[in-house]
């Protein structure tokens, strides 16, 4: 609880003697408060025009009641934010931007808003952050509080796809990149690095038998090789990306792999259409090359 009244409320008086005395009973309830256990002593504002005569040619009595105010907020929020109640802790600093509107209460205010959405981060609610960024973007269109809530919408996406790969939910995952680099919160190199990630995991499921919702498309070479099928999707990644180098690389290893799988059966002809089909897609491939050499020698024994 706190203690209402029992202050003359003029510290802004003109007259020092005034003032002093004001203190002097402000101090004598914050004793008092303290005796019986209560938060504090109320300070009710102006509400209005100021009753009072201005004392600072810089500020009149209404900015200074503001700050006053916006004091008692930032305190707000510092307490609830120790105590990791980041979600109530936005009020206050929201309410003292609203008062203030200055270079400080903007940076509490961002950062604010980023713990909170950190916070559902930090619950596994990775879409509930970034929708909450969003909406505040959409409200506070400062340039700097975007920029400062820009960067923590980044670290979220890709926090939000790397726990939906490990949900192996890939679909989800390439659809939240694709769309982030429309929306431009993500940058392209960002999205890149990310993609090439979910199409390698996908890859990896199936190679190694494993079922993948995303890996439905049986080869046309040879249905039964998992390692055709994990080359397939890396295929599909570097249609999406580019050629990009460890794509390459694991095309070149998915396709050997699955022309040794033929080899060791002497199903030379089999083997022999896999390493092509891989060639058409590196044709720079030292290793499909040889695996081509031997594959026609040992045809021909």
């Amino acid at each position: 609880s706190s203690v209402c009244g029992g202050v003359e409320m003029r510290f802004l008086d003109g007259d020092p003697a005034v003032r002093k005395r004001v203190v002097e009973q402000y101090k004598r309830i914050l004793e008092f408060c303290g005796r019986i256990g209560a938060n504090g002593p109320i300070l009710v504002p102006i509400f209005g025009p100021p009753q009072l005569p201005d004392i600072w040619p810089v500020k009149d009595a209404v900015a200074l009641e503001k700050e006053m105010l916006a004091l008692i907020l930032y305190n707000r929020n510092a307490f609830l934010t120790e105590r990791r109640d980041f979600f109530n802790a936005v009020g206050p600093a929201v309410d003292a931007y609203a008062l203030l509107n200055n270079a400080e209460s903007l940076e509490r205010l961002a950062v604010s808003l980023n713990n909170t959405a950190s916070a559902y981060g930090l619950r596994g609610e990775m879409k509930r952050g970034i929708d909450f960024l969003k909406r505040a973007e959409s409200v506070y269109i400062n340039k700097l509080i975007r920029d400062k809530l820009n960067e923590n919408i980044l670290k979220l996406y890709h926090n939000y796809v790397i726990e939906l790969i490990k949900r192996k939910d890939f679909s989800a995952a390439l659809t939240v990149l694709n769309n982030s680099l429309k929306e431009n919160y993500i940058n392209r190199p960002e999205w890149k690095n990310l993609t090439v990630y979910v199409y390698q995991v996908m890859a990896r499921e199936t190679s190694l038998g494993r079922s993948v919702a995303d890996a439905k498309a049986i080869s046309r070479l040879d249905s039964d090789s998992v390692y055709l099928r994990a080359a397939e999707i890396i295929e599909k990644g570097l249609k999406a990306v580019g050629r990009d180098r460890s794509l390459l690389r694991n095309y070149e290893v998915y396709m050997h792999n699955a022309a040794v799988e033929k080899i060791k059966l002497k199903d030379y002809r089999t083997a022999e259409r896999i390493v092509k089909a891989g060639l058409r897609v590196i044709p720079e491939s030292s290793v499909l090359a040889r695996d081509e050499t031997f594959i026609k020698r040992a045809a021909g024994q």
